[in-house]
């Protein structure tokens, strides 16, 4: 199994609701652990599915990719940053991928970037994408890390994230803003 360079990951479970089973006086409720885990070679087809549901739903589907390219960049990522998915009986849901980079004005410093962080819809909610993060901020600190940056996407006017991650400790630093080169220009 390959494991993130310089982080031992916690494995504690995620928990879900498995089963509720109700009456008019009382509900009961089967919990199941839903791991977060190393990404591995395995759980790459579907880190490239993930990936492209992702591109889908974003709005810069512009920038989807092939399958082959997809697969290329996360095997990359996997071998030399941070590669986590939020797995349930080995169909990874979730997963974040990031890397470290230095700010271009100062190479003493180490920020950790965040490539990619998506949760299925069904998974949003639970504590998947937090505990994903917290993973991804642990293997920060280890190695050796300043910071930590996170982007979000704006969808339909709003940044769905942007509370999340304000509610966790992150402060707005930065907006990017993109736009496609027109052939003709």
């Amino acid at each position: 199994m390959n494991a993130v360079p310089g982080h031992q990951a916690t494995n504690q479970p995620l928990l879900r609701v498995a089963a509720t089973v109700r009456s008019s006086a009382w509900t009961v409720t089967a919990v199941t652990s839903l791991p977060i885990r190393p990404a591995t070679d395995a759980d790459v087809p579907a880190l490239v599915a993930l990936g492209q549901r992702f591109f889908a739903w974003s709005p810069n589907a512009s920038l989807a990719v092939s399958d082959e390219a997809l697969s290329s960049a996360i095997r990359r990522v996997m071998a030399t940053g941070f590669a986590m998915v939020a797995d349930d009986a080995g169909d990874p849901f979730g997963a974040l991928l990031g890397v470290l980079s230095s700010p271009w004005v100062d190479d003493s410093k180490r920020i950790a970037v965040e490539l990619a962080w998506w949760v299925e819809p069904e998974h949003r909610g639970s504590t998947a994408a937090v505990r994903l993060l917290r993973e991804f901020q642990a293997w920060a600190k280890a190695n050796g890390a300043d910071g930590v940056t996170l982007s979000d996407l704006v969808v339909n006017g709003d940044a769905p994230a942007g509370e999340l991650f304000k509610r966790l400790g992150f402060r707005m630093t930065e907006r990017s803003h993109y736009c496609e080169v027109d052939a003709t220009v």
